[in-house]
């Protein structure tokens, strides 16, 4: 998962999504990582360096949660539960991140165009 190269590939992105979804109250996560997804696939328009950026850290939320996947029954319920922690504050930051490149560059595209 480097770089995407289409809205297709940002789709394939829901799996962060859904095993996020797996670990935290469902409906919430699912909603937020839905948005966030469409933001995302929304500033490769608006800004491809930035989406260059938050797609990789789509790849570092991605493999935490293979790693919870993998060892979730062969662990003990404190690693899972600091795996589970990890996973919730990145996706969380992930998604401000992309809202905040999101606005970002919209404000600077409405800023180029009342110059015109």
């Amino acid at each position: 998962m480097t770089a995407c190269s289409s809205v297709a590939d940002v789709k394939s992105h829901s799996d962060v999504g859904e095993s996020a979804q797996q670990i935290t109250n469902p409906q919430v996560t699912a909603n937020n990582m839905g948005t966030c997804i469409k933001e995302l696939s929304t500033l490769k328009i608006l800004s491809i360096d930035d989406y260059n950026k938050l797609v990789d850290s789509f790849k570092e939320v991605s493999d935490i949660n293979r790693l919870y996947e993998e060892i979730r029954m062969a662990t003990n319920s404190e690693t899972k539960e600091l795996l589970k922690m990890s996973i919730e504050s990145k996706t969380r930051v992930l998604c401000a991140q992309v809202k905040y490149y999101s606005v970002i560059s919209t404000q600077s595209i409405l800023d180029k165009a009342d110059v015109l």
